[in-house]
């Protein structure tokens, strides 16, 4: 698929004898585009002259909800902008210096120990975890990603650990998926001597960014001997919301 592209441009407007910033996002596809768009934080505040406080709405005035992501460091890296834009066409946002309404949280993640070191994630259309080191060697020990379906859109991690019963469909959807000695939903193995081998679960784990509309986090897993070989990686997980898929960037 097409990626939408994004410019920030300066107008100058003769009659009012100023300039008009704007953003303008241009979506070459022919479908309906639901997107989180990333813009350098530094190109963003050196173009609008502002800092961290600061709205931005779309032509009609609607304000857009927006996140400054961190990934992990004390100061914005880029901005974020949730933005819905139809066929072949453009859309063009404007920045005031104002306060903007808080966004509301649509991803999520957490450590969960009260449930064998789980690490589980989500957004407003699906939920996700990866199995931890207290899991390892247990009967029920599983190996993949799981990933759990939602009817709702609303965030369903915490309420749901909380119940322990969601492999039932009590309206919001289920954990419906049984992940075993598999690769889950998505997830890496070793292919050595023609044979698919797992490593053990994730020892550490460390979030970057925690909402409202994208969640980053980092799973660190111990160095292994793998039949004389040394493998060590970590894997960086990211999850936009709307989205149906994660980004996963490996590190080896």
């Amino acid at each position: 698929m097409k990626k939408i592209w994004l410019t920030i441009l300066t107008i100058a407007v003769a009659a009012q004898g100023y300039a008009q910033k704007y953003i303008q996002i241009s979506n070459p596809t022919n479908h309906t585009r639901n997107e989180l768009i990333s813009i350098p934080y530094d190109r963003f505040t050196s173009h609008f002259l502002m800092d961290s406080i600061f709205t931005i709405k779309d032509e009609k005035g609607k304000i857009l909800p927006h996140q400054l992501e961190k990934l992990g460091a004390v100061h914005p890296v880029n901005v974020l902008v949730l933005v819905n834009i139809g066929p072949k066409s453009k859309l063009k946002l404007s920045v005031e210096q104002t306060a903007s309404p808080n966004t509301e949280s649509k991803t999520f993640a957490r450590y969960v120990p009260e449930r064998f070191d789980d690490f589980a994630w989500e957004n407003d259309v699906l939920a996700f975890r990866m199995y931890g080191k207290a899991l390892e060697g247990r009967p029920d020990d599983a190996q993949g990603m799981d990933v759990w379906a939602k009817r709702t859109d609303q965030l369903v991690i915490d309420k749901w650990y909380k119940t322990e019963d969601y492999h039932k469909d009590h309206g919001e959807g289920l954990d419906y998926y049984s992940v075993g000695q598999t690769l889950g939903a998505g997830d890496i193995g070793l292919f050595i001597n023609d044979s698919l081998m797992y490593t053990k679960h994730y020892r550490r784990y460390k979030i970057l960014d925690n909402g409202p509309l994208r969640t980053t986090f980092l799973l660190e897993f111990d160095p292994e001997n793998v039949e004389g070989q040394h493998i060590t990686f970590s894997k960086m997980f990211s999850l936009d919301a709307g989205s149906n898929f994660n980004k996963i960037t490996l590190k080896i």
